[in-house]
């Protein structure tokens, strides 16, 4: 029996040795397998840290009658901690430039000749904030309800500060979200669609890493099959044709796909295709290059297919926790907001989102388009620095 459980052992632990050098092979196997994780664990603390302040404006004179619960919404909105606004003597004419300009959250207009006829526009178009703006939105309405009753039951004679309704209007306030607010005039609804947000934001998700996917195996396996120099041996072929070639294969991939997910989600989920695609796809084409090189990049850095592996599931975990897929950037911390800055999902997400919607894409278009061909620039500065390390390594 020990002479058969003997090489047996010998065995189980040579391939195990085998494989756990593969996977360590060099510095990068150490970094891939043990500090970069441990880092992006560290980082998880810094999301969600605190969420921004709404930004409100209250536009309007309030008549004689009005004076008085418009006096007590400002003491209110002065009162809540998650609630920055300002005041303006005119009216808006035009709501929605002024959200869009302002970058506001919210806007009350003193429109009509009782505070239940002021309206409150919103042109959130993003689930989170457009879901925040309805309950508070709530609350407000709920609060000026109180605030009007109290004023007009109330015994002129009576000394009695409405201060000291604080408490209840507070509790009214408390219970955001228990009722569908009647003066809101969201712009874009359709952001609130649980559905319509997932699938967008999964089809963007897709696009973005699936380039990486296939770019990141590339030069490891024709190393492994030792292919490498047999078409760098060919005539008119160098390292830059090799990594021209590569990303090509890539991108072609990634459109057709594109292509095929934009199918998927008209037929399934009913998302229309809008005007402004050729725009969406200016701002999807440089996502999927920088994503290409960054694959290509670590293709050419790592050694294994091991260690390949290791760094795609890396690259998956930190596009779903520091990009804003699954929790806003705007709650997280500065070194989160700064580390975002490196993935082409945080640009087009938010864009791509607001285009189903139906929003225009304005300035966000143009700051996304700045950030992405920074990264291809980056990026591609990194490619071709490897591509250089690895034609010395053949």
């Amino acid at each position: 029996m020990n002479h058969r459980l003997g090489p047996w052992l010998k065995g189980t632990w040579r391939i195990f040795r085998q494989d756990l050098i593969q996977l360590l092979d060099g510095f990068h196997g150490l970094v891939l397998v043990f500090i970069l994780p441990t880092l992006l664990l560290g980082l998880v603390g810094q999301l969600s840290v605190q969420a921004p302040p709404f930004q409100i404006r209250i536009s309007g004179t309030p008549a004689g009658d009005e004076r008085e619960v418009y006096d007590e919404l400002i003491a209110l909105l002065g009162d809540i901690s998650t609630v920055e606004f300002h005041t303006r003597e005119q009216l808006a004419l035009d709501p929605l430039s002024e959200l869009k300009d302002g970058g506001l959250d919210l806007l009350i207009n003193l429109e009509g000749d009782r505070p239940r006829e002021w309206v409150l526009y919103t042109a959130a178009n993003s689930r989170p904030t457009l879901a925040s703006v309805r309950q508070l939105a709530s609350g407000l309405e709920r609060a000026m309800r109180v605030i009007e009753a109290w004023a007009d039951a109330r015994d002129p004679e009576e000394v009695e500060d409405l201060a000291d309704e604080t408490l209840r209007w507070g509790t009214e306030l408390g219970a955001l979200g228990s009722f569908t607010p009647r003066q809101l005039l969201a712009y874009y609804p359709a952001a609130l669609d649980r559905t319509t947000d997932l699938a967008a934001g999964t089809l963007v998700l897709i696009i973005c890493f699936l380039p990486f996917v296939l770019a990141a195996p590339a030069f490891i396996r024709e190393r492994e099959a030792h292919t490498l120099e047999v078409m760098l041996a060919a005539p008119g072929i160098g390292g830059r044709a090799v990594l021209a070639g590569k990303w090509l294969f890539v991108v072609a991939v990634t459109v057709v796909e594109l292509l095929l997910l934009m199918v998927v989600v008209q037929s399934v989920y009913g998302i229309q295709i809008k005007p402004g695609f050729l725009g969406m796809m200016g701002l999807i084409l440089p996502a999927i290059l920088a994503t290409t090189l960054l694959g290509l990049a670590v293709s050419m850095l790592v050694r294994t297919q091991a260690q390949v592996g290791m760094a795609s599931a890396l690259y998956f975990l930190a596009l779903t926790l520091l990009t804003g897929f699954l929790l806003p950037l705007d709650a997280s911390s500065v070194l989160i907001r700064g580390l975002s800055q490196l993935f082409p999902l945080t640009a087009v997400m938010p864009v791509f989102k607001a285009w189903t919607f139906g929003a225009g894409p304005g300035s966000a278009y143009v700051s996304a388009l700045g950030l992405l061909l920074a990264q291809c620039l980056v990026y591609g500065t990194v490619a071709f620095g490897a591509l250089r390390y690895a034609m010395r390594r053949v």
